[in-house]
């Protein structure tokens, strides 16, 4: 008798030819119910219920306990945070007044942490404990970089690399062609689990221990984005470095990328940046300048992703590289998709075609100037409409405010192209993924160097490549 003990489906196992044609299957069963069957066998669940349930919500929490050994781990860390606790409070019989006191804002820290610590775990029951974080950061980003660029043809020596192996970080199926060939088909994936522990330098990066903007999609939207910039990090291919702007997206966006010749070239990415300031009116660009050159004042001319500041009606997230700028939209779900994603790339500028009024004022300006606003202002009021006035969508003032803002990051970060991205969390079904890249599709840009839709980046999702090999 042969008992089979995977995580691989049944379905799989049908479709390898190597095994007998009568057999049974030992499947375990999905992390999250290892994670769901040990929490719910906690003392005191159901009054703790509710509080629990929400702990998943949150977009790396969530995507940790998919995995089993972090779900072990991850319903011990719950277990400790609520064993001996009061039960909830109830909120229906509080008083307005009463309600003010408990402010939910402070929720996606305490699940950042809790993640954190999950991680944390993880990485050290690999024995990793020891391990400097560089040494992570390079294994991670030279992991994902391998398989953003995996050949069609030929054997992934990642494969091979005991570190990747040690880390778990990667799935591999090898299984024989069906038409008989010589060759092996060879599936490799990065699970959703371990990107978002990638991105976590499995617990040491301690920007996810807290969340001070209070949004947990753009704060895992700019981990996520950073480990990708981080792939390309010339520092970890002895400081050389030749990837275009379009090799860079194409493996990643799920619209078309049209052809460009600008390099995602910097020699490694600093922290995440979080901005306490909003930066989204020109009228308030001396304000912006400031904060960015505090952010980026010991930054030596690497990449960075800044999250922008709470409630923003710009970018979310802000990213550059070498003269490459990445202007992030951040959206929930496919039916804010649909209704913000338009609005969004107005107001940070992109359209059918460049002003070359903003172009030329922009030019012109001095940007360490001491009247800059002022010229700024004035530049704006003289562009808007008069009252009872028809003007076109190029001419209304969101647009125009986010052609000029855009203009003057440029000139600031010394970019010669920005580039309009929408991340959002992958959709759970094929029909709704399909809806919502017709929907970014339907919007194609001339703005900034850019020609064509926005890149569509999904998160949440794996990474997973196939390729053709020798047998």
């Amino acid at each position: 008798m042969v008992v089979c003990c995977s995580t691989a489906t049944q379905g799989l196992y049908r479709n390898m030819l190597s095994t007998q044609s009568s057999f049974d299957p030992v499947i375990m069963r999905p992390g999250r119910k290892v994670y769901e069957g040990i929490v719910e066998g906690m003392d005191d669940y159901k009054t703790r219920k509710n509080f629990i349930g929400r702990l998943v919500e949150n977009p790396f929490f969530a995507k940790l306990v998919e995995n089993r050994g972090c779900g072990v781990v991850a319903a011990e860390v719950v277990r400790n945070a609520v064993e001996g606790s009061p039960a909830e409070l109830d909120m229906e019989s509080l008083t307005e007044e009463q309600k003010q006191l408990f402010d939910s804002s402070d929720e996606e820290g305490a699940y950042s942490i809790a993640g954190s610590i999950v991680a944390d775990q993880y990485r050290k029951s690999n024995g990793w404990d020891d391990k400097p974080v560089e040494d992570l950061k390079r294994i991670v980003a030279t992991c994902v970089r391998a398989l953003l660029c995996c050949p069609k043809k030929g054997y992934l020596p990642i494969v091979n690399d005991t570190n990747v192996i040690k880390m778990g970080m990667l799935s591999v199926v090898s299984s024989p062609m069906k038409d008989g060939s010589k060759y092996r088909k060879l599936e490799v994936e990065m699970s959703s689990v371990q990107l978002v522990l990638g991105a976590m330098f499995y617990g040491d990066r301690s920007l996810l221990t807290k969340n001070p903007t209070g949004r947990p999609l753009a704060l895992f939207s700019a981990s996520f984005f950073s480990l990708l910039l981080d792939s390309c990090s010339s520092s970890y291919y002895g400081g050389k470095t030749d990837v275009s702007l379009s090799a860079f997206l194409r493996p990643l966006s799920q619209t078309t990328i049209g052809d460009y010749s600008a390099k995602v070239d910097h020699t490694s990415v600093s922290s995440v940046l979080v901005s306490n300031e909003r930066i989204e009116v020109p009228e308030k660009v001396q304000t912006y300048l400031r904060v960015l050159r505090e952010l980026l004042r010991d930054n030596n001319g690497r990449a960075f992703v800044l999250v922008n500041g709470r409630g923003t009606v710009y970018a979310d997230l802000i990213a550059k590289s070498a003269n490459i700028l990445f202007l992030i939209h951040c959206e929930k779900d496919a039916k804010s998709t649909t209704e913000n994603v338009p609005t969004a790339l107005e107001k940070m500028g992109f359209s059918g075609s460049d002003s070359p009024a903003v172009d030329s004022f922009v030019e012109s300006l001095d940007m360490s100037g001491p009247n800059l606003e002022e010229q700024v202002e004035h530049f704006m009021a003289k562009s808007a409409p008069e009252e009872g006035e028809v003007h076109t969508t190029l001419e209304s003032l969101p647009l125009l405010g986010g052609k000029l803002l855009t203009r003057l990051l440029m000139k600031e970060l010394g970019c010669s192209i920005a580039v309009p991205m929408v991340m959002r969390r992958k959709p759970r079904s094929a029909d709704t993924k399909e809806k919502c890249i017709k929907y970014v599709e339907k919007y194609s840009f001339h703005s900034f160097g850019w020609n064509g839709p926005a890149a569509l980046v999904l998160v949440g999702g794996s990474i997973d490549r196939s390729a053709i090999i020798s047998a």
